[in-house]
C-alpha cells in the first residue's frame, strides 16, 4: 500500500501548493454560493482510483477568508508563475495507479505561455508518452501539458495519455462521479473495487491486534463501493462524508461498525477528558456535565444516518461552535492518540511475524532454528541470530556485507550497525540508533538452547505454547548484530519484558502466531510457554 500513499501525498502536495502559492485578489470580489451543478468527469480515466476537485474562487468567496492575506499570495503568484488565481476556473487532481497522477488546471480565459516563469521549468519540452510537455524543477518527475490556451495538466509517468483519451464515462470513478451532484467548492471521491483485494491482503490479521469495538473496521473495504467528501469552508454551508455501501443490508452493518468505533472512541475521549477535571463541588460537577454534555452532542453529530445504501455525515456550519471549538479537539485527542498506538501494536506485531516466518523459512532451509548465536571454531561469540536472518527478511545485500568470521563490534563490522532494518525497530518506542527490543529466550530447555540446535520436534510443549521471539524491556535494549538477549529469570520471567506498552507485550510462539501477553499473567503460567519441553499443560492466551 505503500505507494498509493506516496501517490495521495505527492498530489496533496501538488494542490495545496497551488492553492496557497495562487493567491488572488479576486477573493474580495463576492461570488454567489455555489448551485447544485453536474460534475464533470472529463479527463478522468478508467483505471483512475481518486479524485479530488477544487473551485478556488468560490473558497475565496467566503466570509470567513476575507482576512486571508490574499494580496501577498497573489503576488507572489504572479512574480514566480505568471498565473493569478482570478483567472483559475477549477483544480482537479486525478490518482491512479503506483506512481501515477494528474492535476488539471482550468482556466477562465486564455493563458499567454509567455508569461510563464521558466525557471520553473527543469528543461526545454520533450515527448513524453506521444505527447510534448515541459520537465518541471519544483516535482522532479513531473511534467507540464498544454492541452489548449485554457487548460493545463501536471501529470507523472505516462498517465497523460489516459487522462487525454478518457472519454469521462469508462471506469468506476467516473461512473459514481457522474452520478452525483455537486453542492461544494471541494469534493474528493474514491472507489474501492479497484483496490479493494489489496486492501483486503494489507489488512489481514489487523483486527485480532485492535481492541474488541474496533476489530470490525477492517471489515470496512469489504462492505463499502465509494467514499464521497463534501466541503465548504463557509459557516453558512456544510460539509459531509458519504460512505455508499454495496447494497443496503452491507450499509447497515457497515453503520453498526461505525457506530460501534465512534462509541469507543467517545468512551476514551471521555475517560482522559474527565480525568482532568478535578475536586467536588459545583464547578467542578458543572465542568463534568458540561464535557459529557459536549461528548454527547459530537457524538450525535458524527453518528452517520442512513439512507437506503448510503451513510452519510453533515457537519452543517462547519466553520462554527463545533469546528472551532478547542474543546472538541481536546476530547478527541485522546481517541486520535489511542488510535495511533493501535497503528503502533499493529505494526510491531507485523514485525514480529516477520521475524517468525524468517525463523521457520530458516529451518526449512537448515531443519532447525538459528543459532542465537553465531561462534567462531574457538566457540567464541560473533554476531546474532538478527544477522543469520537477513537473508529471509529480504537482507540478502545487507547480509553479504558483514564479516562473518568477525565479531559484531570489528572495525568492519561495527559500521553496519546504524543499518539495522526496520523490522528490528519497535515504532513505539524510540531508541538509540542500531537498538533493538525484539529478542529471543535462550537457556537450557528454551527455544533457543546454547548447547544444541533445536528442531521442531524437541519442541514438545507444541509451536503453539512456545515463545519464540518477545518484546522486550527498554532498558535490555541491545545492539542488534551482538549476539546477546535479555537473561529471563525463571523466578521472575516477567522482569525483561517490554513494559513500554498498557497492559502487556507481544510475544511470537513457535507455530508463527503473535499474541498480546497481559502484564498480570501468572509468572508461572508464562514461564510454561517460555520452555520448549517443560511438560505443563497450557494453553496460549
Amino acid at each position: 500500500m505503500n505507494w498509493r500513499l506516496n501517490s495521495f501525498l505527492v498530489y496533496g502536495a501538488v494542490a495545496l501548493a497551488a492553492l496557497s502559492q495562487l493567491g488572488s485578489a479576486a477573493a474580495q470580489a463576492p461570488a454567489a454560493a455555489p448551485a447544485v451543478s453536474s460534475i464533470s468527469t472529463q479527463m478522468i480515466p478508467a483505471n483512475a482510483l481518486a479524485s479530488v476537485m477544487i473551485f478556488p474562487q468560490e473558497i475565496l468567496s467566503a466570509p470567513e477568508m476575507k482576512m486571508m492575506p490574499t494580496e501577498i499570495a497573489d503576488a507572489w503568484m504572479i512574480e514566480n508563475i505568471g498565473v493569478d488565481l482570478s483567472s483559475i476556473e477549477s483544480l482537479t487532481g486525478v490518482v491512479g495507479r503506483p506512481g501515477q497522477f494528474g492535476v488539471v488546471l482550468r482556466l477562465k480565459q486564455d493563458l499567454d505561455a509567455r508569461r510563464l516563469n521558466r525557471e520553473r521549468f527543469a528543461g526545454p519540452a520533450e515527448q513524453v508518452a506521444g505527447h510534448m510537455a515541459i520537465p518541471l524543477a519544483d516535482y522532479p518527475g513531473a511534467y507540464l501539458h498544454r492541452v489548449d490556451p485554457r487548460t493545463y495538466v501536471v501529470f507523472t509517468g505516462d498517465f497523460l495519455g489516459a487522462m487525454l483519451a478518457s472519454d469521462g464515462k469508462s471506469g468506476p470513478l467516473a461512473q459514481f462521479m457522474a452520478s452525483r451532484q455537486r453542492e461544494t467548492p471541494i469534493i474528493a471521491a474514491m472507489v474501492m473495487a479497484p483496490v479493494r483485494g489489496e486492501i483486503q491482503n494489507a489488512t489481514a490479521g489487523m483486527a485480532e491486534n485492535l481492541p474488541p469495538p474496533l476489530g470490525n473496521l477492517t471489515e470496512i473495504p469489504n462492505l463499502t463501493e465509494a467514499v464521497l467528501i463534501e466541503a465548504n469552508m463557509s459557516a453558512s454551508g456544510f460539509s459531509r462524508l458519504t460512505l455508499v455501501a454495496n447494497n443496503e443490508g452491507d450499509a447497515s452493518q457497515l453503520s453498526r461498525i461505525l457506530v460501534d468505533g465512534m462509541q469507543f472512541g467517545k468512551d476514551m475521549a471521555m475517560s482522559q477528558a474527565l480525568q482532568g477535571v478535578a475536586g467536588e463541588g459545583a464547578v467542578p460537577d458543572a465542568t463534568r456535565n458540561y464535557m459529557q454534555r459536549l461528548g454527547n452532542e459530537i457524538s450525535e453529530m458524527l453518528t452517520p444516518k442512513q439512507s437506503g445504501q448510503e451513510l452519510v455525515v453533515r457537519l452543517d456550519s462547519v466553520g462554527g461552535t463545533y469546528a472551532s471549538s478547542g474543546v472538541l479537539v481536546g476530547l478527541l485527542l485522546p481517541a486520535v492518540q489511542s488510535a495511533r498506538e493501535a497503528a503502533r501494536r499493529m505494526s510491531s506485531s507485523n514485525n514480529l511475524k516477520q521475524i517468525l516466518l524468517a525463523f521457520h523459512n530458516y529451518e526449512a532451509t537448515y531443519r532447525n532454528f538459528p543459532a542465537a548465536i553465531q561462534r567462531d571454531e574457538a566457540g567464541q561469540p560473533l554476531l546474532s541470530w538478527r544477522v543469520t536472518i537477513l537473508p529471509f527478511i529480504d537482507q540478502v545485500e545487507l547480509y553479504n556485507e558483514f564479516h562473518l568470521d568477525e565479531p559484531w563490534d570489528s572495525e568492519h563490522n561495527i559500521r553496519l550497525l546504524d543499518r539495522m532494518p526496520t523490522v528490528y525497530a519497535d515504532p513505539s518506542l524510540p531508541l538509540p540508533p542500531g537498538m533493538t527490543i525484539y529478542q529471543v529466550p535462550t537457556g537450557d530447555g528454551l527455544l533457543f538452547d546454547p548447547s544444541e540446535a533445536v528442531r521442531f520436534h524437541l519442541v514438545r510443549d507444541g509451536l503453539a505454547n512456545t515463545i519464540a521471539a518477545f518484546e522486550a524491556s527498554a532498558e535490555v535494549a541491545v545492539p542488534w548484530t551482538k549476539p546477546a538477549d535479555a537473561k529471563i529469570d525463571p523466578t521472575n520471567p516477567l522482569a525483561a519484558m517490554a513494559k513500554h506498552r498498557a497492559g502487556g507485550f507481544h510475544v511470537g510462539l513457535a507455530d508463527g502466531s503473535v499474541r498480546f501477553i497481559a502484564s498480570q499473567i501468572d509468572p508461572q503460567l508464562f514461564w510454561a510457554l517460555l520452555t520448549r519441553a517443560g511438560g505443563e499443560v497450557v494453553n496460549a492466551p
